[in-house]
């Protein structure tokens, strides 16, 4: 999950997924993050 995502910090996205209340966010909000590297 980390390979991809540049310099964004993987406990930053870990915080995101798991403050995240719906699961459909959390996959959303991390997908785009790979995209903007």
């Amino acid at each position: 999950m980390t390979i991809g995502l540049g310099s964004i910090p993987q406990q930053d996205i870990f915080q995101r997924v798991m403050a995240s209340k719906s699961e459909k966010v959390a996959v959303y909000s991390s997908l785009l993050g790979s995209f903007f590297i």
